[in-house]
């Protein structure tokens, strides 16, 4: 199984963005060909898919959630019973076929006043195991919190792990006073309901960060979070501010206050990249119902404008330096030249593009893309080919084509050729 994977890694189509594919040579074929049923049975593999309403949840990625929804629909048909697959998903986001008793089987996980026991003692062990990494780097005694607190945080949770996980974050925040941050988690309100008591905790945290901020904070905050939840990968602290075309020392120390903020809600990994800790908080942010006060709306970050401004920009001829052209490129050493928000830019554009419905902004992108196509094009294509991406340039150009609502031989011929060339790559 391993080998067949290795395989299919070492092809040069494995970047597509083609989830059947994916589905029959990452799934099916490994698990099918070579060997019997009967020795796989045996072993039982188990797949597991978390967080799968987490998956796609932009306009541009419904038609590959969709796809991606009917080879899961699949696996019924083209694998044996005893391969298993395991998905966990919020019951409001679950398709409909999925409710199918011959397609799957289905385990309700309690919430609110209906949570099952073994839920909440689950969660008790998280918050005693939790607790008593806290206690020690903050001089606490090790019976902090109380059982009482313990068992009011249980309540609040009310069978929701992303609640009690956020309350940890908060709580034991650097250079944060836990006694503080637990005792405001605790005066919240015991409401009951889980979906109350997420946004509750949000609110509180929100207020805690930024209940006295300005205008200028505020809006600053917007985009931050905008940007963060409408990256298509992660993207890393220090590239945030080019995103933002704030690149000044002011506004940089100011991004990383926010971001400082919201670390119970957006994790900073080892290696930099920023990462949601649950859609929950964005969807929180988006409803003004829930969330008036720091309601982002389409706040968005116009993504599309800024890595069309950063190409333009940053792209220039022989990008790494090369003393000479006649070498592969993995016979290089690029030592890292470009930078990871540039090769953001060039991998993502196209898509963020197809992301941006505002016409405001329409005229401001034509002349940003006009630029890039008749001055950046090839430039373009040398950092893809770089980051062997060079499969994205094709796609990216058709969805330019269809986003400035123009026909395919309407273009021009030498985008055409570059289609073509790009095609063959």
């Amino acid at each position: 199984m391993k080998i067949r994977l290795l395989e299919f890694f070492q092809k040069a189509y494995f970047r597509d963005a083609d989830i059947l594919l994916h589905f029959h040579c990452l799934i099916v074929d490994p698990l099918t060909q070579g060997q019997s049923f009967d020795h796989l049975a045996a072993e039982l593999p188990v797949i597991v898919i978390d967080a799968l309403d987490e998956c796609g949840p932009g306009e541009s990625q419904s038609a590959q959630r969709r796809i991606f929804l009917e080879t899961i629909a699949l696996w019924s048909h083209h694998l044996p019973s005893s391969f298993k697959l395991v998905i966990t998903s919020r019951d409001e986001r679950v398709p409909t076929s999925f409710y199918n008793p011959q397609l799957c089987h289905h385990i309700v996980l309690e919430t609110g006043n209906q949570v099952s026991c073994s839920t909440a003692d689950d969660i008790r062990i998280y918050f005693q195991n939790s607790f008593a990494s806290i206690t020690p780097p903050h001089g606490l005694e090790p019976t902090w919190p109380r059982i009482s607190d313990q068992e009011r945080l249980i309540e609040l949770a009310a069978g929701l792990f992303i609640w009690a996980k956020t309350t940890v974050e908060f709580i034991a925040q650097k250079n944060g006073n836990p006694v503080t941050r637990l005792q405001l988690v605790l005066d919240g309100g015991l409401l009951g309901d889980a979906q109350e008591n997420i946004d509750s905790l949000y609110r509180q945290i929100l207020l805690f960060a930024f209940g006295g901020a300005s205008g200028h904070t505020l809006e600053l905050f917007r985009g931050v979070v905008g940007t963060i939840a409408a990256a298509k990968t992660p993207i890393h602290q220090n590239d945030l501010k080019y995103f933002l075309g704030k690149e000044d020392a002011e506004d940089d120390r100011q991004i990383r206050s926010i971001l400082y903020g919201l670390s119970s809600v957006i994790a900073r990994g080892d290696d930099g990249l920023l990462h949601l800790r649950h859609l929950s908080f964005i969807e929180f942010l988006q409803d003004v119902k829930r969330c008036p006060q720091f309601f982002i709306g389409q706040h968005r970050q116009n993504l599309a404008l800024l890595c069309l401004r950063l190409m333009n920009q940053e792209l220039r001829f022989n990008i790494c330096g090369w003393e000479t052209s006649h070498c592969r490129n993995d016979d290089m050493k690029q030592s890292n030249l470009i930078p990871a928000y540039l090769s953001y830019s060039c991998r993502f554009w196209a898509e963020h593009l197809q992301d941006n419905h505002d016409q405001r902004d329409r005229r401001i992108l034509l002349k940003e893309m006009r630029d890039f196509l008749h001055n950046r094009l090839l430039f373009w294509l040398e950092v893809l080919s770089l980051n062997k991406e060079m499969p994205v340039a094709q796609l990216a150009l058709l969805t330019a084509i269809s986003w400035l609502g123009v026909s395919v031989y309407h273009v021009g011929y030498q985008t055409l050729c570059l289609m073509i060339l790009c095609q063959d790559f």
